[in-house]
């Protein structure tokens, strides 16, 4: 798995998020990430 997803979902237990936040919290950071390699085809991950 995506290491900074990772990080961020321990951050999130960590600090107390339930699963259905950390679930939308994953949904978001998908988005971002495909917008992002949309935008940048040429740097792909």
């Amino acid at each position: 798995m995506d290491q900074e997803w990772v990080k961020l979902v321990k951050n999130a237990r960590s600090s107390g998020m339930s699963v259905e936040e950390i679930g939308r919290l994953l949904q978001c950071f998908k988005e971002k990430k495909k917008q992002r390699n949309h935008l940048a085809p040429s740097r792909s991950a």
